[in-house]
């Protein structure tokens, strides 16, 4: 079950109000700013907090309707919580090592998992009932992602493979083979028709994805490839590696732009495109996330605040904002349009390894080292 803990961070206007010259009007008006002060505070840093995860948390999604949380552990379980008041709804038990990702199938009928244990699995969402079990990676599974229409699963492996399976029954229809290395991860284009992988061969390849044909080799980066993944229109790609990001034509696998990082600094961890398609959100190792002009691969902005590593960051479904997640045991709220600072979220006694919001964007989830999973909110939105 969870449990309502706030913390409060009084700003500097509490010095106009401990002096006692205030009389009269002025002692209310100063009374007044205290009170707002207090509240603001009290709404923006209040959390609640779900305990039963035994190992670090590293994943966690909102269901596609926000009723529900997923989270993954190296508990080797994952969870499903309410999305509202944090009540655990189901622990999801079967994997024999780490679940490094966890997510919901479109309609939220369906939960993938991917592990540690060379498998990954597929559960019913509403019981938490192991459906299939998805065998034939033979190391770690690093994620297990649903296409669009929910038919099929997409797994990425150590193993230098990728695989797409029935989302149904678990039956294997495809193995993406011909990178040289582990396969960091792989995505669905938005029409399900292409699949895209990133790899630590210093590759991302395109893929057909009902024949598995190679469409592209999108080749160039000096370091491993650690993520990849389209753009809302599917006409562009972005990969992210130790040299930094990159755009790419996903047609045609043309180089569109190379956006440096800091030199001599392990950049690029992860990327995401804004709902619209006209920003990209990188993180990097060096501190700081960046914001991208999606298309020109322009820079819009630096995200400067956190003093440690940077695992992960999001925009919310609207675009309006973006959630980061740190090693500096804190997340981070940030305006989407402009990259302006807008709230810390301190709680966590622990490196934060994920965050995500709501559908709605009222709310957020973190997670951590501490095998804690913060929710917080509910936050007014302006947009």
């Amino acid at each position: 079950m969870g449990a309502w803990e706030e913390s409060l961070h009084l700003r500097p206007v509490t010095a106009l109000l401990v002096e006692r010259r205030y009389r009269g009007v002025r002692a209310i008006v100063a009374l007044g700013i205290m009170l707002l002060a207090i509240t603001l505070a009290w709404r923006t840093h209040h959390s609640l907090v779900l305990r039963g995860h035994r190992g670090h948390v590293v994943s966690v999604v909102f269901s596609p309707d926000g009723s529900r949380l997923l989270t993954g552990s190296r508990d080797n379980t994952a969870r499903l919580w309410d999305g509202k008041n944090g009540l655990e709804l189901a622990v999801l038990r079967g994997h024999s090592d780490w679940v490094v990702n966890a997510e919901f199938s479109p309609d939220g009928s369906r939960i993938a998992t991917a592990s540690s244990d060379h498998t990954a699995r597929l559960w019913d969402s509403e019981s938490g009932a192991s459906v299939a079990v998805l065998r034939g990676h033979n190391h770690v599974v690093y994620s297990a992602r649903f296409s669009h229409d929910g038919t099929r699963v997409l797994t990425a492996s150590y193993d230098r493979t990728a695989r797409v399976w029935d989302a149904r029954n678990g039956a294997l229809l495809l193995t993406l083979r011909g990178h040289d290395s582990s396969v960091n991860g792989a995505e669905f284009s938005p029409d399900d028709k292409r699949i895209v992988t990133a790899s630590a061969d210093r590759t991302a390849r395109i893929w057909d994805a009902q024949t598995g044909a190679l469409l592209a080799v999108l080749p160039g980066h000096a370091g491993a490839a650690n993520f990849a993944v389209f753009s809302p229109d599917g006409s562009r790609v972005a990969t992210t590696a130790s040299d930094g990001p990159r755009l790419w034509n996903a047609t045609t696998g043309a180089l569109l732009a190379f956006l440096p990082g800091r030199k001599n600094v392990m950049t690029s961890a992860a990327a995401a495109f804004s709902p619209d398609g006209k920003r990209l959100l990188t993180t990097d190792y060096d501190y700081t996330p960046r914001l991208w002009n999606g298309e020109t691969g322009a820079p819009i902005a630096a995200l400067e605040g956190h003093d440690s590593t940077v695992w992960h960051a999001v925009f919310s479904t609207d675009g309006a904002q973006i959630v980061t997640a740190s090693d500096d045991e804190t997340a981070r709220v940030w305006d989407g349009q402009t990259g302006a600072p807008i709230t810390v979220l301190s709680g966590h006694g622990a490196y934060v390894f994920g965050a995500t919001f709501s559908p709605d964007g009222r709310r957020i989830a973190t997670t951590a080292a501490d095998g804690i999973v913060r929710l917080w909110g509910p936050f007014k939105r302006e947009h």
